[in-house]
């Protein structure tokens, strides 16, 4: 029996995906994504459906816990307009986000210190008092990982953890760049 030529091997080029995509190849959050889109009230989504797409900016939620549904996420994913960095971003801060997220943490504790206390005083009020789920919600639109985020956030005094573990408030590092950001 003689063999013909062997055909060439394929060379597999892996593909990045887009946390758009992410989100929704998981078919529970499609569907609870497509409610909110549909304008229907949703509560008490599941954490693991919700928070990813947070995470993928398709969901948002206004200052009085309604969750809102975000079409204009889509608009990303075809590279036509790149993601923007936040506005609280200085330059030197900037190599540190991709497609406008949080890329990499700063490994030098100065510089470590300034990006949280920028992200905390653009994100949190002085003086109010926010829930664990609504901190991680709010710092999962800038990282992959919210909890590590929110504990080094506790860690360098930009937030301050509740004796009890019932909430956070902005802390003395955050709150003292607040108020000199409004003087400025």
């Amino acid at each position: 029996m003689r063999l013909g030529p062997v055909p060439p091997v394929r060379e597999v080029i892996p593909v990045e995906t887009h946390p758009v995509l992410e989100a929704l190849a998981d078919p529970a959050r499609l569907r609870l994504f497509a409610r909110l889109v549909l304008g229907e009230r949703v509560e008490n989504a599941p954490r693991a459906q919700l928070v990813p797409l947070l995470h993928a900016g398709l969901v948002r939620r206004d200052g009085d816990g309604t969750l809102r549904a975000r079409p204009s996420a889509f608009r990303t994913p075809g590279g036509d307009t790149p993601a923007r960095l936040p506005a609280w971003v200085p330059p030197h801060l900037a190599g540190h986000f991709r497609e406008g997220r949080l890329s990499s943490v700063p490994a030098k504790q100065r510089v470590r210190a300034e990006l949280l206390t920028r992200l905390a005083e653009a994100e949190f009020e002085p003086g109010r008092a926010y829930g664990e789920d609504e901190v991680s919600e709010t710092l999962a639109r800038y990282g992959a990982d919210p909890s590590a985020l929110r504990r080094y956030c506790v860690e360098y005094g930009v937030l301050t953890r509740e004796r009890d573990g019932s909430g956070y408030r902005l802390g003395e590092a955050g709150e003292r760049a607040a108020r000199l950001a409004a003087v400025a």
